[in-house]
């Protein structure tokens, strides 16, 4: 098992859980508590941590258990109340600060210190309502920073100055949901060597990513017709582990290109999402450009979103030595060709499958040979008119808005 403190210890839904419970909001949380909270309230914050550690455990093992819809609410319920005591303790340390202002008789530069060290105390209850927050060329200062967490909402977006570039010992980043995040000089990211992981829902939005050998977690590339962001940026970053979502291979041209990729040489990724965001590619292109990204024979789940193929690769039909034979989980997103479901046939182990908005009239006939199959979603799939005989491992089955 790997190390339970690490960020990216577990899978999937696993990722989600241990990634904010081994993010140090506890040790935050102990560190505010001494200055404004006595004693005893700080001992059972120790015990909340030795517990949240314990919980951390259960989720690495806990990913593919049938506890899941139990734990998951209670998970959320734990990261909702421990956020909200962080916000309650920067609001009891802010009000003390701005006491302090308010009482000190000092005057000049002691007093502008202070106020700065005021303002960058604000509780994130307080920058709610802002939608761009910018950081100052100040924290180019931190030069032995390793660590770097300012975790904001979807709505909030980040600026990061170039002195963010010269933080060269920076191994950890994280923005929590943020989906707005921009580099004042994003060229000199390339300078972070050592950078393992970024937490975040935005653009991964600057070239030259293939320098950062060390990445481990990024929140998802962005293939580009531009220099920087060409397919083989990602062909080095082997040590990439957990969730890849590659989004704009409608930029990739051809099966070699693809390959550039290397995502067979992966193989601590147990999840990739590969996404087409337009129509501009043929589906002949599209069809050889996936028969390039054949995955890690490790890998567990597998999404596909808005491909336009015309056939599967060789890979996902049990033809190629290396393929991913061990699927858990297969989804399809927004393929528009007309006609059955492709066979699946060689995923003998896939244990859900789901479709969403795809023009499929019916699902492949010897689908009741996938014999570990336990989900099967089917949604906003308006061509289906019939379902054929389905494997008795089935525990779950959801049709919805289909044939209208």
């Amino acid at each position: 098992m790997a190390d339970p403190i690490s960020i990216s210890a577990a899978v999937g839904w696993g990722v989600t859980a241990v990634g904010w419970l081994a993010s140090p909001i506890i040790p935050r949380l102990l560190n505010k508590g001494f200055t404004v909270l006595d004693f005893n309230a700080t001992e059972k914050l120790k015990i909340v941590d030795m517990q949240v550690l314990q919980l951390q455990r259960v989720m690495e093992v806990v990913d593919e258990s049938t506890y899941r819809a139990r734990l998951e609410p209670l998970l959320d319920k734990l990261r909702s109340a421990l956020y909200e005591a962080e916000d309650i303790l920067d609001d009891v340390e802010y009000q003390r600060l701005k006491k302090q202002a308010q009482d000190a008789k000092s005057s000049g530069s002691k007093m502008d210190s202070l106020k700065k060290t005021l303002r960058s105390a604000m509780p994130r209850s307080l920058l709610k309502d802002k939608t761009r927050f910018s950081f100052p060329d100040s924290v180019g200062q931190f030069k032995h920073l390793r660590y770097f967490a300012f975790v904001v909402t979807a709505f909030v977006g980040l600026t990061l100055p170039g002195a963010f570039t010269k933080l060269y010992h920076m191994q950890v980043v994280d923005f929590g949901s943020c989906h707005c995040l921009d580099f004042s000089r994003g060229e000199d990211m390339m300078n972070l060597v050592n950078l393992r992981s970024v937490i975040s829902w935005a653009d991964f939005d600057f070239p030259n990513v293939g320098r950062l050998i060390w990445l481990q977690t990024p929140p998802f590339f962005r293939i580009r017709r531009e220099q920087g962001y060409e397919p083989h940026q990602l062909k080095h970053l082997n040590k990439l582990q957990g969730k890849l979502l590659i989004c704009g291979l409608e930029n990739v041209q051809s099966k070699e290109d693809a390959l550039e990729v290397d995502l067979a040489g992966k193989e601590k990724l147990t999840k990739v999402v590969l996404s087409w965001d337009d129509d501009s590619c043929s589906p002949e292109v599209e069809a050889e450009v996936l028969e390039g990204l054949c995955p890690s024979k490790y890998l567990e789940r597998l999404e596909l979103w808005n491909y336009d193929g015309a056939r599967l690769p060789s890979w996902m039909m049990g033809k190629h030595n290396g393929s991913p034979k061990n699927l858990k989980e297969l989804t399809f997103r927004g393929w528009i060709q007309l006609g059955p479901a492709p066979d699946l046939g060689a995923f003998i182990h896939l244990q859900s499958l789901i479709l969403y908005n795809c023009n499929w009239d019916a699902l492949a006939g010897n689908i009741e040979h996938l014999t570990s199959l336990k989900t099967l979603i089917i949604e906003s799939c308006k061509n289906m008119r019939s379902l054929p005989t389905l494997p008795n491992s089935l525990e779950e089955i959801k049709v919805r808005y289909c044939s209208e």
